[in-house]
């Protein structure tokens, strides 16, 4: 019977209901990457495999446990996830036994024993395994991708939800990774063919969960299935809850055409940032700002506070177009440089206290916002 979207699963009392002989090994490597925190664990012994299910209200986990098992009776049991875990960890020898009696789960390995409650009624997400897959992509990509964006979601109360969270759009056989604040834009793209189009945007505590569900080598599959969105691997499927809310049209913003730009190397932009962070003027805000220049060739960073001020030059190639000079937060410079994740970055200029663009010149872009000259900047 269902419960606004929920179903109940029922322990069976009486007699032995479920029990299994697995692998500690095997159970370890299913869970030990996955986020147990607050999650109910849900065992089904079927007549071929183990299924395990992690869940909370807004997320759910699947895998299954096909070799290395021998099903002695089909049947199911639900406990915290974290607690199986943490017994399963400590255990020493590697072949356990796990069987339901009454409300009880006794899982034996070598000489312990432990008698744990099971929980006797749960209410538990529905989900329902894709009947399509939109398409599949290499994990590290996307893992990648999620990992460039997270310094540009909104970590404050935003009027819009979706800037707390990530985008992620298909469009024109396209797949880009957008984060978004008042102050920076991080997007990364990379090509998906003969797919349909959509956008969805997911939290950013979900956008973490997803990396941590990745791993090397990982072939993903991905589909849309209800309020949900769905990743899958060979092993494990992860359902996560979209956040119900649309992302401004923000694309354009990088579409901007840039009047002077240079190839500059990233440790060495890096170094320069830097060190014309130490004195560097600190506004409302925690705001670090900075003054970066591209004139006759020459890139320059500098600073000025009551401390001193400070210019450095950054070492540059094919340097072209007018010359500009903008004021900015280091800390939003420093963060899309670091994540263009390249050895090189071209940077460009839009114009006088006009957005930067740092291009990685492979998969994305990342916009830093300028910030008004409100005081005198010598040497300019």
């Amino acid at each position: 019977m269902g419960l606004g979207g929920m179903s109940v699963i029922a322990n069976h009392f009486g007699g032995v209901w479920m029990q299994i002989k697995v692998s500690r090994l095997s159970l370890i490597n299913n869970l030990k990457n996955l986020n147990l925190t607050n999650k109910l664990l849900l065992l089904e012994a079927t007549e071929k495999s183990l299924e395990i299910t992690i869940s909370n209200e807004f997320t759910v986990t699947r895998t299954f446990i096909v070799e290395n098992i021998e099903i002695v009776a089909i049947g199911s049991l639900i406990m915290q996830a974290n607690l199986f875990f943490e017994i399963i960890d400590k255990l020493r020898t590697d072949e356990i036994s796990i069987a339901c009696t009454g409300n009880k789960a006794k899982i034996k390995s070598g000489q312990t024993q432990m008698d744990v409650s099971v929980l006797d009624a749960i209410a538990k997400r529905t989900v329902e395994k894709p009947e399509n897959w939109l398409f599949t992509l290499d994990g590290q990509v996307l893992k990648s991708f999620i990992k460039c964006v997270m310094h540009a979601v909104d970590k404050k109360d935003s009027t819009n939800v979706a800037l707390t969270g990530v985008r992620l759009k298909l469009e024109s056989d396209c797949l880009s990774v957008t984060g978004c604040n008042g102050s920076q834009l991080a997007h990364l793209r990379t090509e998906i063919q003969d797919s349909p189009e959509f956008e969805i945007v997911i939290s950013e505590e979900h956008a973490k969960l997803l990396q941590g569900f990745i791993h090397d080598g990982d072939a993903l599959r991905f589909a849309i299935k209800g309020n949900d969105a769905v990743f899958a691997t060979d092993t494990h499927t992860f359902y996560l809850r979209l956040l119900d809310a649309k992302f401004p049209p923000v694309d354009s913003l990088l579409d901007k055409e840039v009047i002077a730009s240079a190839i500059v190397n990233v440790d060495d932009l890096v170094k320069s940032i830097d060190i014309s962070t130490i004195a560097a003027h600190r506004a409302k805000g925690g705001i670090v700002e900075i003054l970066v220049k591209l004139a006759d060739n020459t890139l320059s960073i500098m600073s000025k506070s009551q401390l001193g001020r400070s210019v450095d030059i950054v070492p540059l190639s094919n340097c072209e177009g007018a010359n500009v000079s903008v004021v900015c937060d280091a800390r939003f410079l420093r963060s899309a440089v670091k994540s263009a994740d390249r050895e090189s970055v071209k940077i460009g200029f839009v114009g006088h206290e006009a957005p930067i663009i740092i291009d990685s010149q492979k998969f994305g872009k990342f916009l830093i916002q300028a910030r008004r000259k409100g005081r005198e900047w010598d040497g300019e």
